[in-house]
């Protein structure tokens, strides 16, 4: 049976199959010799045991090191305008990287609300006129040219510690209920830092963003 790998927590692996079945399953140790397998990966698996197996990792289209991930559509750099102060020296870091692996990366400005230093303003505009999407977020609002640059694509949050990308992906999460369309985004989210064992998981979530949408505690 072919299936995606959404969840990794040590040796347990939690697969999501094209029907929408989520299965837990462990890895065959030819195969971990081979090459770990990652978060979004496609997989073989099979039933044996009382247990499911994966047997085989699928080609891949690209991977991402940190995090460690595969087979993504794009990687969502998450900066801030303030608190931490944006950086044009790690968003072109990163782009590079994102770029070199093989996924289109975007650029989400965060706390828009705190005022943005012109300097910053200057820098954000230039990201604006080149070749990547750049997105402004603010407290309690969302772009909701973010619900087209998301639909049914898998991406990946990276950016600046204290920049936004857990309250981004909360955000996502909280606002399921009142989001109205059919689409899907797919978020793949590192949550314990490297020096602890490491917990990748890829959300799946049915959203749209209304025009005029906004929540408190952003």
């Amino acid at each position: 049976m072919k299936a995606r790998i959404i969840k990794i927590v040590s040796k347990e692996y939690t697969l999501l199959t094209d029907q929408g079945e989520r299965l837990d399953a462990i890895v065959m140790g030819k195969v971990r010799k081979q090459d770990a397998p990652v978060a979004g990966d496609l997989v073989e698996t099979e039933f044996v045991n009382g247990r499911w197996v994966i047997q085989k990792i699928l080609p891949r289209h690209n991977r991402l090191i940190r995090p460690a991930v595969a087979n993504v559509d794009q990687a969502i750099i998450v900066m801030s305008v303030r608190d931490p102060d944006f950086s044009t020296a790690l968003v072109d870091r990163l782009s590079f990287l994102i770029v070199h692996a093989g996924v289109a990366p975007l650029l989400c400005v965060t706390k828009t609300d705190l005022g943005i230093p012109e300097e910053v303003e200057k820098a954000i505009r230039e990201y604006e006129q080149g070749p990547m999407k750049v997105i402004r977020t603010a407290k309690g609002s969302l772009d909701p040219s973010l619900a087209s640059v998301l639909e049914r694509k898998i991406s990946v949050l990276t950016g600046q510690s204290g920049a936004g990308k857990s309250t981004l992906l909360n955000l996502l999460t909280i606002c399921q209920c009142i989001f109205h369309t059919k689409s899907w985004v797919y978020c793949f989210f590192r949550m314990l830092p490297d020096h602890l064992y490491r917990t990748i998981s890829l959300f799946r979530q049915r959203f749209s963003i209304q025009q005029n949408f906004s929540l408190l505690g952003f």
